[in-house]
């Protein structure tokens, strides 16, 4: 395996840090979710 060059490299990171990115807004939306679900079985 070659090193890789400085362009992939980047392109991973970049790729890496989309996918926290990602994962963390979606804990948040799927929690708000769960959040307003339960408070519409609370109010049916």
């Amino acid at each position: 395996m070659s090193i890789p060059n400085t362009d992939s490299y980047l392109h991973l990171v970049s790729i890496h840090t989309m996918m926290i990115v990602n994962h963390t807004v979606w804990s948040i939306l799927k929690s708000d979710v769960e959040l307003c679900f339960a408070y519409m079985k609370l109010l049916c």
